[in-house]
């Protein structure tokens, strides 16, 4: 059984070869030949008096017939206050034939990759063509992973950044400058949306970053940081209600799990205008089809993008990267 280190996860797993490995995964999950139930949360006894930051166990699974994988996942939202990560996670790899475990990954990086390059791929599909202006809501590790993956499919010719403190925008601003693409900070979320073509959120927020009157003819807008608890969301619904396409990676769990989707399936959006990013990676759906077109991606991440990141990761193994055999740390 293999173990692999966040120092290897991120040597190995690199954005554009994450983007193809999530196409296929989609399309595959579309066809019926990836399946996922709906996670499992279970809630943490003792810790009654948090609230809404109760922390929980959530379970995630996939199978793509040959492999499963299972994600267990630490989500407790109070950890931020003592400057510690709201989520910690560990995946592992089954065999379906013998039923072995194959591997063992650190969740931080994998879950950092996956999540920024199922955001390119739905904008790569949904955005509109020509966009040059990234917008990113956030300055963390993931925000700076998203705009490393956007540049695998787009021509960037500025990154504009919000955060809740100018000092982490500004820094996220200096690493992507150093990278060679001009970018900037600017005072608020709607800012962000007033100049860009495609706007990344990706912050645990709780309180709706943009709303139905941000949305610009033609833009793109992918809230991908809220985490999978009622209470957190990055958009309105009325964002969701306006928008001409609003892609999701699964519907099931979308609806079960975004407290976003969730809001606007209740204000009397229909279920039916949920469209799977599998569809659309698959050409079975048409997405974008006109350049004013607003269109959303709303994401909290499912487990078939872990399982396409854990094959890729087995795959480069087992090509010779340059690890031992029992161990890849």
């Amino acid at each position: 059984m293999l173990t692999i280190k966040p120092e290897l996860c991120e040597a190995l797993l690199a954005p554009e070869d994450v983007i193809t490995a999530l196409a296929a995964a989609h399309a595959g999950h579309h066809a019926g030949r990836i399946t996922q139930p709906l996670p499992v949360a279970l809630a943490v006894p003792g810790h009654d008096d948090l609230g809404p930051e109760r922390p929980r166990h959530v379970l995630m699974s996939a199978c793509d017939g040959d492999i499963t994988v299972v994600k267990t996942l630490l989500d407790a939202p109070a950890r931020r206050r003592a400057g510690d990560p709201a989520q910690r996670s560990v995946v592992s790899a089954y065999s379906t034939a013998t039923g072995e475990c194959l591997v063992l990954v650190d969740g931080r990086t994998l879950t950092r990759v996956r999540t920024a390059a199922a955001t390119v791929l739905a904008a790569s599909h949904l955005a509109r063509p020509g966009s040059r202006v990234l917008g990113v809501l956030g300055a963390g590790p993931l925000a700076e992973e998203h705009v490393r993956a956007a540049r695998e499919r787009f021509t960037l010719d500025a990154v504009v950044v919000w955060s809740r403190t100018r000092e982490s925008a500004d820094a996220l601003v200096a690493r992507v400058a150093r990278d060679g693409t001009p970018a900037r900070a600017v005072a608020s979320p709607a800012l962000v949306a007033a100049e860009a073509d495609v706007v990344f959120c990706v912050t645990p927020s709780t309180a709706p970053l943009l709303d139905v009157g941000d949305l610009r003819p033609g833009i793109h807008v992918a809230a991908v940081g809220s985490p999978p608890r009622p209470g957190y969301q990055e958009v309105t619904g009325e964002v969701l209600m306006r928008a001409d396409v609003v892609a999701v990676d699964d519907v099931a769990i979308a609806s079960a799990e975004s407290h976003t989707v969730a809001q606007a399936l209740r204000a009397g959006m229909s279920a039916d205008r949920l469209v799977e990013l599998g569809a659309i990676v698959a050409g079975d759906h048409p997405g974008r089809t006109s350049r004013d077109q607003v269109t959303v991606h709303s994401s909290i991440g499912v487990a078939l993008q872990d399982l396409a990141a854990v094959r890729l990761l087995l795959d480069r193994l087992a090509a010779g990267a340059g690890v031992a055999p029992t161990t890849a740390a």
